[in-house]
């Protein structure tokens, strides 16, 4: 069987749920504490507005990592209001460049850790040919 390269991060939460549902049911006493850390690292990787799988995650001036599309949401409508942007998680206002466009960095480690967790293959030592499909 092929293995596969990329996997939607749709079809990443369907595979997790699958693979938490056997864990929790196949050997709890030994398993379930993996399936409580799959849990809370699946939350963790998600935006805690939108509660979606990162797939641009941004830092923000509050501290907080975001979907970059729930900070581009909340300048719109900070614009349309004529409300400074403030933090959903700390109601503190975000600083923002000329533009006020909230000022925002990448989340390299955030980034990389969904893009390592979508495509299984990389979890792998380099030069691994392991299907991950077949038992």
């Amino acid at each position: 069987m092929k293995r596969e390269r990329n996997v939607a991060p749709e079809e990443l939460r369907k595979r997790a749920r699958s693979l938490h549902s056997f864990i929790w049911h196949a050997a709890p006493e030994v398993l379930r504490p993996i399936a409580m850390m799959w849990d809370r690292v699946e939350r963790d990787l998600q935006c805690p507005v939108t509660h979606e799988l990162f797939v641009r995650p941004v830092c923000a001036s509050d501290g907080h990592t975001y979907e970059y599309s729930t900070v581009a949401r909340l300048h719109a409508e900070s614009k349309s209001s004529g409300l400074a942007v403030k933090s959903p998680l700390t109601n503190a206002p975000l600083a923002v460049n000329e533009f006020g466009f909230p000022v925002v960095t990448t989340n390299q480690v955030v980034k990389k850790l969904v893009q390592s967790l979508s495509n299984p293959t990389k979890l792998l030592p380099d030069g691994d040919d392991t299907d991950l499909d077949e038992g």
